[in-house]
């Protein structure tokens, strides 16, 4: 995969009406050369793998304006406009290729005959016209309200074996924020306060660009979420730490496949993710801290049908997500002075989780450890890092190169770097 990225972003800032105006524009180009295989079925047969190669372009135009007005000393409003523009090409060919099953290199795209070549185009505009606020409505009470108008539509045309297909889809959904934060104690630097918040979510879906050209377009994703915790300041707020709910109902999210033994994306029905999350932080001086952080998630499924087997559709309701675990942690030492010698230690624990959708493979836990030391200049720093030292390799999410297949934990690694600024 060699992709080649540009882009081009440039912002302008005055008044309008005596408040701050900010306009920004981006241009963004990309293009991808990619040559990809699939091994189909673990037998010294020729072929026993599928590939595919191709070229691909995506051009987008961002651009966002917004006003920010100082209504009172209490009420401060942001609104404005953004509208993302994005246009993509992907021209695919298959093929089928011998992988041997003992390594080395076998027969790629350069001695195969394309057995059937695809062209795709997608074009998609999301514009949302937005405002939130900030509000103090007593010097212990802040409230953030926000809202947003979503507008996309999007087309979609391929071509391919079965001649060409065209799909067009529009959507307009409203969203929004609602948050308030509520200061229980405060005694000097020292404070308790109670937050919560609500979120109302839209965001059309990745656009799938598998080899075999589908005119389908994927339904947007939208999510509710509900959060509320306590933070707070001690010791001079030597100490800081956050603890907190959720809960967040997803619709149509967007996870991996295979169809025909290639990558591909799909929407999910329903899930439900909810837990709990801790954060502590302590400044022993303060070029040294110590950070430990802990979540429980429960990732589940509430409606979602997949054929696992084939021609067999199969409810996984009430089924946990793959490769999600209950439990996680980290916590890390680190001493970070404004120049000369820095250093850092790092554990972060991954917790029990499940290999597939139907929870019958599950996967034991494991935890990674990293470090590094440094010399910090004026300018400039050397530095020594060394990530997954006691070198896991545990299965760490599903690749899209087959059924059962998953990526592992990078392998030890050292790195030796210096880094200037100008």
């Amino acid at each position: 995969m060699d992709p080649t990225r540009f882009q081009l972003a440039g912002g302008w800032d005055s008044k309008l009406a005596g408040s701050p105006w900010s306009t920004t524009v981006a241009f963004t180009h990309s293009s991808f050369d990619i040559v990809r295989g699939f091994l189909r079925e673990v037998a010294p047969v020729d072929p026993n793998a599928f590939g595919y190669s191709q070229d691909r372009t995506i051009s987008d135009v961002y651009f966002d304006t917004h006003i920010v007005r100082t209504v009172s000393p209490a009420l401060r409003v942001v609104a404005g406009f953004d509208h993302l523009y994005g246009n993509a090409h992907a021209a695919s060919a298959t093929f089928e290729y011998f992988a041997p099953l003992a390594g080395g290199r076998g027969d790629r795209s350069g001695d195969a005959r394309p057995l059937e070549e695809f062209d795709a185009k997608d074009r998609r505009n999301f514009s949302g016209l937005y405002a939130s606020s900030e509000w103090t409505a007593s010097p212990r009470l802040l409230v953030d309200i926000g809202v947003r108008l979503n507008h996309t539509s999007e087309r979609r045309q391929t071509d391919g074996p079965d001649g060409p297909m065209e799909e067009s889809r529009t959507f307009t959904k409203l969203s929004g924020t609602a948050g308030a934060n509520y200061t229980i104690f405060t005694s000097g630097r020292d404070s308790v306060a109670l937050f919560a918040d609500y979120r109302n979510t839209f965001k059309p879906a990745a656009i799938d660009f598998g080899p075999e050209a589908e005119a389908d377009i994927l339904k947007p994703e939208t999510a509710s979420s509900y959060e509320a915790g306590f933070k707070g300041r001690f010791d001079g707020a030597r100490l800081t730490w956050t603890a907190s709910l959720f809960q967040m109902d997803f619709r149509d999210l967007v996870t991996a496949t295979t169809v025909n033994g290639t990558p591909s994306l799909q929407n999910s029905g329903k899930e439900r993710f909810q837990g709990g999350e801790l954060e502590i932080e302590y400044a022993w001086q303060p070029s040294l801290r110590t950070q430990f952080g802990y979540s429980y998630h429960d990732s589940r499924f509430r409606d979602f049908i997949q054929e696992l087997d084939p021609g067999v559709p199969t409810q996984l309701a009430g089924k946990r997500l793959e490769m999600v675990p209950y439990n996680l942690a980290s916590a890390g030492l680190l001493y970070a002075p404004a120049t000369g010698f820095n250093a850092n230690a790092t554990i972060n624990y991954v917790g029990t989780r499940w290999l597939n959708k139907r929870n019958t493979a599950p996967a034991s836990a494991y935890t990674v450890w990293n470090a590094g030391i440094g010399y910090r200049l004026n300018r400039g720093e050397f530095r020594l890092d060394g990530r997954n030292l006691g070198n896991r390799r545990d299965a760490v999410s599903e690749s899209e190169l087959g059924d059962a297949q998953y990526y592992l934990v990078p392998a030890r690694s050292l790195e030796v770097s210096y880094r200037h600024s100008f």
